[in-house]
């Protein structure tokens, strides 16, 4: 309740950012609360606001809610790229990756479980090398 009287603040305030950063936490917790569809549309709300405001923190807080939407509907490869490719942005803008929370721990441990521990490498290796603009196109496919 206190994210989306937030983000009706920030809208009134037209602060971009700030709105782009509650739509992302109202995902993260649709994804908590296993609500997909919603998961899916917030994240790439966010995403691409982020992105239309060059954010790049903002960008790198969306990409894993939308690596988690990944993984739940049964995709664990892309979401292995996006977890990558988010760990890749944190380094590049030296922030601390997002997905260090224990719900993404669980959900990065069971897709390394899904795909092999060999594939599940390969996959966040090639999410690393996706260039910024790439690796925003592959979290916001449907």
């Amino acid at each position: 309740a206190l994210f989306e009287q937030s983000l009706v603040e920030c809208r009134d305030r037209g602060d971009r950012r700030s709105t782009a950063v509650m739509i992302c936490n109202l995902g993260e917790v649709a994804v908590l609360q296993g609500e997909i569809i919603r998961a899916r549309i917030l994240g790439a709300e966010s995403l691409s606001l982020c992105a239309s405001l060059s954010y790049q923190e903002g960008i790198a807080w969306s990409l894993p809610v939308l690596a988690a939407v990944a993984f739940l509907i049964g995709q664990p490869e892309r979401a292995a790229r996006i977890w990558g490719a988010e760990e890749s942005l944190c380094e590049a803008i030296n922030k601390q990756s997002w997905t260090d929370g224990a719900d993404s721990e669980r959900n990065i441990a069971a897709a390394r479980a899904q795909l092999g521990e060999s594939a599940f490498a390969a996959a966040w290796a090639d999410g690393r090398a996706l260039p910024l603009e790439q690796a925003i196109a592959e979290a916001l496919e449907r």
